[in-house]
């Protein structure tokens, strides 16, 4: 057996969907082994990045000429988004990661809460409360050395 059907394969077993938004999500095999694997944590990080790998892959499609496959790939970044979307937290202003087996969210502020404004999937006023509440608070992630 071929090294790629063993990787496709591997990732076919790591593809779950989340039982509340039937999102797919990768829970984390490498080539031969699972190296990470949440059983219930919707990731801020990892749903923002593939929403980008999908964009990336959807214009590389578009440059072969194959419409049909970046169709597919934009209809699963615009996915990805909404998944984002729906991690945000109106009370707080914040993007956070969230608990899948109830629903709930995961209040920890980290950095992959500010990601969305990266991808672009954050809208304006979500930029403007991430930048005035969070980033900008000395008590948050504003220090006295850059924080990235």
């Amino acid at each position: 057996m071929g090294k790629r059907k063993v990787v496709n394969e591997l990732m076919q077993k790591g593809i779950q969907k989340n039982e509340h938004t039937g999102i797919p999500y990768f829970t984390g095999y490498s080539y031969t082994t699972l190296v990470w694997r949440s059983d219930y944590d919707e990731g801020m990080d990892l749903n923002t990045y593939l929403y980008q790998e999908c964009l990336a892959y959807s214009t590389i499609c578009e440059y072969r000429k194959d419409s049909a496959r970046a169709k597919e790939y934009k209809k699963m970044a615009e996915m990805r988004k909404e998944a984002v979307l729906s991690m945000w937290d109106q009370e707080d202003g914040f993007f956070y990661d969230r608990d899948e087996r109830d629903d709930s969210i995961i209040r920890v502020k980290s950095v992959s809460g500010l990601l969305p404004m990266w991808a672009g999937i954050a809208s304006t006023n979500q930029v403007r409360r991430l930048m005035k509440e969070h980033v900008m608070n000395p008590s948050e992630f504003w220090r006295g050395f850059p924080m990235w």
